[in-house]
């Protein structure tokens, strides 16, 4: 009996240091829903590629985000994500910055994607969730996603090769190619039905929509044909859980300027909120009910946006959106971003709140927590060091309508 009573008491241990209770994960009374947002993370800023003047010096920024992003490799990070939804067990996730990364071979020499200080960045974020999560006890599916982002549509033209689409890179005198591309996905319960929203008009992308409003900066690629996009989405679906329906959407909004990048931004941020905040009251829906919307908006309450720049946050408020964290923990800052770029720090330097629950209409806000902003949530030692999950802490909040 020891070998049994040494697990069940290292599980009760590991549920205590992420901040959960089981009583959490038992079934919830009628109008009462858990939802969760994570930003996952990439592993590495993408914001070093903006600075880059020249064709080497892309190179170098390139294999600089590679090796970062090697250096803080996505499954153990993704397990410890997947052990957070667990131990909560919510009806709903939101999951941000959902990476592919991949790499091909180019001619002459091979060897370039398999170099020992970047093979590690590449991989299937999404894939590797969902297995995390069937590996600790399985349940969630994917219910929604929308592809943002995505390198496979920038151009460039190598001598020898013509047109690729990617970002070319030289690594020891061995070429390869970059491919990559960023989702905001909603994971579901499998006990729970849901469906897409589908929003008339938009931009779509998978079974959500690309905002209108797009950042983009120029890239000093071989052929003069680069330039990268930074496109965001939004996507959304409908559920009914005991009776009652709700309409769940995810986002990923611009930060307010791309590291030392253009202020203008800004604008484009708040050009993205107001779209979803249209979509949301233009969009048919079968039933009414509540609207909960959750995601990495890049703004938070101690936002300042030059006049006449309204920041996410503030329309939200405008449009009569209910704060979940400033109505159910409003002692508490919350902050949710963001850990040092390598993941490194022993301690959590979290200073801002930009992951949002919002909702639509008068609740009450039974509870809300962080996740992955304590050091028990680091992985397990990777090249000797324990990682933070993310540099996004995740927030939960149980719902009551």
């Amino acid at each position: 009996m020891r070998p049994r009573r040494f697990l069940t008491g290292l599980a009760t241990a590991l549920l205590l240091a992420l901040g959960s209770s089981h009583a959490h994960a038992q079934a919830r009374p009628v109008g009462e829903i858990l939802v969760m947002t994570q930003n996952q993370y990439i592993g590495a800023d993408l914001a070093t590629l903006s600075g880059a003047g020249s064709p080497s010096e892309l190179n170098e920024a390139v294999l600089r985000l590679l090796r970062q992003a090697a250096a803080s490799p996505f499954p153990p990070r993704g397990a410890r994500q997947a052990a957070q939804i667990q131990a909560r067990r919510p009806e709903l996730v939101g999951l941000q910055e959902v990476f592919h990364l991949s790499c091909r071979e180019l001619p002459p020499r091979p060897g370039a994607c398999t170099d020992s200080s970047i093979a590690a960045a590449f991989g299937d974020h999404l894939r590797t969730t969902l297995a995390a999560l069937d590996a600790s006890g399985g349940g969630y599916e994917v219910a929604a996603r929308v592809v943002n982002f995505d390198l496979r549509e920038t151009l460039s033209q190598l001598p020898g090769i013509g047109l690729l689409r990617g970002l070319p890179f030289t690594i020891d005198g061995k070429l390869g190619l970059l491919s990559a591309y960023d989702q905001d996905v909603i994971l579901r319960r499998r006990d729970i039905a849901t469906s897409p929203v589908t929003f008339p008009g938009c931009r779509r992308s998978a079974q959500g929509c690309n905002y209108r409003a797009e950042a983009s900066i120029p890239l000093p690629l071989p052929g003069n044909l680069g330039r990268i996009g930074f496109k965001r989405g939004f996507v959304a679906v409908d559920t009914v859980i005991l009776g009652r329906s709700y309409r769940f959407a995810n986002t990923h909004l611009e930060v307010a300027a791309l590291g030392d990048g253009p202020p203008g931004f800004a604008a484009i941020q708040a050009a993205q909120a107001a779209e979803l905040l249209g979509a949301l009251n233009t969009a048919p829906r079968a039933q009414a009910g509540p609207t909960i919307v959750v995601g990495d908006f890049n703004s938070g309450p101690a936002d300042q946006r030059p006049a006449p720049i309204v920041s996410p946050y503030r329309r939200f408020q405008a449009a009569g959106f209910l704060d979940s964290w400033a109505a159910g923990s409003p002692q508490a800052r919350g902050f949710t971003c963001c850990q040092a770029a390598d993941l490194r720090n022993p301690t959590s330097i979290l200073f801002e709140r930009i992951d949002q629950i919002f909702v639509s209409r008068p609740t009450l806000v039974r509870a809300v927590r962080l996740d992955g902003n304590q050091p028990a949530a680091k992985t397990a030692p990777v090249n000797g060091v324990r990682l933070w999950p993310s540099d996004h802490a995740g927030v939960a909040a149980w719902l009551r309508f």
